[in-house]
Formats: structure tokens, sequence, C-alpha cells
């Protein structure tokens, strides 16, 4: 059956709008509607029409021009489905509260649409979807705001905080190194590369004979750091190619590597110091725990209304479109 008109308009403007986290609702009143319904919630339709259409543009935003896996799509059909519908519940729920449309974050976020839209004709059959579609996303912004917005913790709850997520608050292991570099074009046959492997190893060598790593580094690195001695300063892990960082996992405070190929070219490492990850004092991070708390919480209250919603809500769908898709939602029954 070909869908109506109005029905691929709301698709288009959802589309536009569609990311996995923040949908434009684009929903119609169930008698109104002559398209396939993926669900119905209070008596407003989601029509499967307006999931693929946001399914889509949430595919175009998380993975580009990639192709998602199979587990992928799945749950991000999941997230889109279940974002459609809270939106739906969130809209009324904003409504209900009196919560006014801001008029001018809509023109700015229309004149920005607009920009994107080079066609006259196409930008006036959108124009009416689009501008309700945002006035609807403004005042969910609106609710969700307020919702989140929490209160300044008091000292117990700081203290709490700090003490339970310790792992938030600890500066993780760190590693003093100085390197001597000895660049290779990565596309330099076989023949470059043994070469300055060779080079490498008569450093070590010397190094080994007691010459000091400082002089030679600024004799031979062609790396920035080899004005200091070839001191790169203090790391953490995930900072070095994963090579070197399990190289250096092995050595002792003082040692030297043997020559380690990495991308820039080839490599001898000193390892000249190690810190055990440190628990920060709650003085020097109290900003930060207050920060995450209020987060956390805000991020919990959040889920609390729309789980609240969801529960002295009638949504009910469909089950051949929720197997067909495997997107792993159930048809829920009216409460």
């Amino acid at each position: 059956m070909k869908e109506p008109a109005f029905v691929l308009r709301k698709a288009a403007a959802l589309a536009l709008l569609a990311t996995p986290l923040a949908f434009g609702a684009t929903t119609v009143v169930a008698e109104d509607v002559s398209a396939p319904s993926f669900a119905v919630v209070d008596g407003t339709v989601i029509t499967v029409q307006e999931v693929e259409s946001a399914l889509s543009g949430a595919i175009s935003q998380k993975f580009y021009h990639r192709r998602p896996r199979e587990e992928q799509l799945a749950a991000l059909r999941q997230e889109v489905s279940e974002g459609l519908v809270n939106r739906v519940l969130l809209v009324k729920e904003a409504s209900r509260r009196g919560i006014a449309v801001d008029s001018d974050k809509v023109s700015a976020d229309l004149s920005a649409y607009k920009r994107r839209i080079r066609d006259a004709s196409q930008w006036e059959r959108l124009l009416p979807e689009l501008t309700r579609a945002l006035e609807e996303k403004n005042i969910v912004s609106q609710l969700e705001a307020t919702t989140r917005s929490v209160a300044d913790p008091d000292a117990a709850q700081i203290e709490r905080y700090y003490a339970t997520h310790t792992n938030l608050f600890t500066e993780p292991e760190q590693f003093r190194v100085s390197v001597i570099l000895l660049r290779v074009d990565p596309s330099s046959p076989r023949e470059t590369w043994d070469a300055t492997a060779a080079q490498a190893e008569a450093l070590v060598e010397r190094l080994g004979q007691g010459e000091d790593f400082a002089a030679l580094a600024r004799a031979h690195s062609q790396d920035d750091t080899a004005a200091k001695g070839g001191d790169v300063g203090y790391l953490h892990r995930g900072m070095l190619a994963q090579n070197v960082e399990d190289l250096l996992d092995k050595m002792e405070v003082g040692s030297v590597s043997e020559p380690v190929r990495i991308l820039e070219g080839v490599g001898v490492f000193r390892l000249a110091d190690r810190r055990a990850p440190r628990l920060k004092p709650i003085d020097a991070v109290r900003e930060r725990v207050i920060e995450m708390w209020q987060r956390e919480q805000g991020e919990q209250r959040w889920q609390d209304l729309i789980a609240a919603l969801r529960a002295k809500s009638e949504i009910t769908m469909d089950p051949q479109y929720a197997e067909r898709s495997g997107n792993g939602l159930r048809p829920e029954q009216p409460h």
C-alpha cells in the first residue's frame, strides 16, 4: 500500500532530526493514519515508516559510511524504537506541565535546517512537520533540563560518593620514558628497516658500555625530544604503542630496551621512573565529585521519569514488526 504523503513528510522530517538519543517526535493520532503502525502509545501512532526513517538517520550519524554489523543494527533499532516511544510520552508530559516552546530557539534551528535544503518546494513541503518536530524536541529538552537539575550534595553525600567511586579519582600508573628514535618512512623497503635496526643495536651496545643516554639522544635521535636528551616525560597507559607498553611493563627503572620497531621508525627506550596508581585527596577533586554526583543523580531522575510515564501509559506494539526487525522489543499490554 502506498504511504500517504503526509506520513512520508513526517518521516522525512524525522530523518533530518534523528539521532539515537534525541529524536524529534513526529507522531500522529491513531485514527488519522492508514500507514502500517509500529506502536500505539496512549492513542498516538508511531508508524513503521517513522521508525525506519529514524533508524536510517541514526545509522548515518553513528556509522557514517560504514555498514553496521547485524548485532549493532539490532541494538540501534531497539534504541531508536524505544526512543520514539519515550518521546511520545515525554512530549505529552511536557505539554501537561505547560512548558512553552522557545520560539527563538526553534526559529534558529529552522534556519539551520533551511540552509541544508536548497530546493524551495521541498522546504515548503517539509516545513510544517519539521516545525512541529522541533517544537516537540524543544519542550522535551526543557523538561529534561528541569528534571536533571539537581542541587549541590551535602558534605556527607560528597564523602560517600568519593569513597564508593575511588576508581574515578585515582591517577593511573605513570612511567617516565626517554627515547632515541631513528625515523623510517613506513613505506621503506625491508633493507632500510634492517639497516636502521642495526644502527639502533649499535647505540644499545654503546649504552651497555656506559655511554650517557641523554648525550646519545641529542646526537642521534630524530624525535622532537632530542634536545631534551630524549626525555618524553611522564605518560600513562594508552599513550604509547602497545608493543612499547608491553616492553616497559617488563623493564626495571633505569634499564634500556632493545631496539623496538614502531610506526615512526626504530626506537630505543629508557625507563626513567615508574609511579604507582594514586588516589587523589578529596580536597583536590571536590568539584569533580560534585559534578559527577549531580550528573549521576540527574540521569537517575530522568530514567525514573521515563519509567514512571511508561508504567502508567497504554503502549501496544506490533509483534510482527518487532519479530521481523529483530530489535528485541516485545509487544506490551495496556496497563
